[in-house]
């Protein structure tokens, strides 16, 4: 059936109702499996014919990659299927790679790939108990990287964010160009209490500004020091912006949710 998912422990493919796309190339013998059927009554897998060829499409989008997971220190994973936007404009190219990460791990890195005129990522995420996940981006023809997009979820065994022709969309801004080192910013506690501290520090100590912007675009407040550096939540509730511009580096942008 359409959106049926075929995964392994380090990709996945899905049936758009005409062939598979995603990660997952082939079914090889001696490795486990998991599928995931849209079908109410029961089903059974067909192999494709060897001849068939044009009922498979599919990349291996993660061999050589900038951020290299280690999918097997983890029991499970959940997969998504997502289309990246860079300054509100949707990247196309395979030369974009597209990664996961929690407290400065990577738990998921896959590059762009084209299925039916747009660029997806089909991206597995390793994992075992509820954690928050972040979004790096990699541009291979640059060597830039941009950390940390505006989205954020949360890890979920066997979920599947995003489908083929409505994925998961990822917003990043281009005006950072961090090293992925500054992956690690620290921002605790998220979400804060009205009028509590919030502690913001990063893996070494540099001079940063931080600014909370609401949702009107209006910044509420300005902080300069050097990290780590505690800063006071809004006294109003909502979801803000934290812009912290770092001394030499660039900027990065995290959401605040204050409660």
């Amino acid at each position: 059936s359409v959106g049926d998912q075929v995964k392994s422990q380090s990709g996945f493919a899905t049936y758009n109702g005409t062939r598979w796309n995603g990660s997952l190339k082939n079914i090889e013998p001696g490795k486990g499996y998991m599928y995931k059927s849209n079908s109410s009554g029961n089903v059974t897998l067909v192999y494709p014919e060897a001849t068939a060829k044009d009922n498979l499409e599919a990349n291996i989008t993660a061999e050589n990659n900038h951020w290299v997971p280690n999918l097997h220190a983890y029991p499970a994973n959940m997969t998504m299927m997502a289309v990246v936007e860079l300054d509100e404009v949707e990247l196309a190219g395979e030369h974009y790679e597209l990664a996961a990460f929690t407290n400065g791990e990577c738990r998921g890195s896959a590059r762009l790939m084209e299925v039916d005129g747009r660029h997806i990522a089909f991206l597995t995420i390793a994992g075992e108990e509820a954690a928050e996940l972040y979004f790096g981006l990699y541009d291979a023809e640059t060597g830039e990287s941009i950390m940390d997009a505006e989205e954020r979820i949360q890890y979920e065994a066997n979920a599947t964010l995003g489908e083929l022709d409505a994925p998961f969309v990822i917003h990043f801004r281009g005006n950072t160009g961090l090293d992925e080192a500054f992956s690690s910013l620290h921002v605790y506690p998220n979400p804060v209490n009205r009028g509590e501290v919030l502690n913001i520090s990063l893996p070494e100590a540099n001079a940063m500004t931080v600014e909370i912007v609401n949702a009107l675009g209006v910044v509420v407040e300005t902080r300069r020091a050097t990290s780590p550096q505690n800063v006071t939540a809004p006294d109003v509730a909502g979801v803000y912006m934290l812009r912290i511009s770092v001394e030499g580096k660039g900027t990065l942008i995290r959401k605040l949710v204050v409660k």
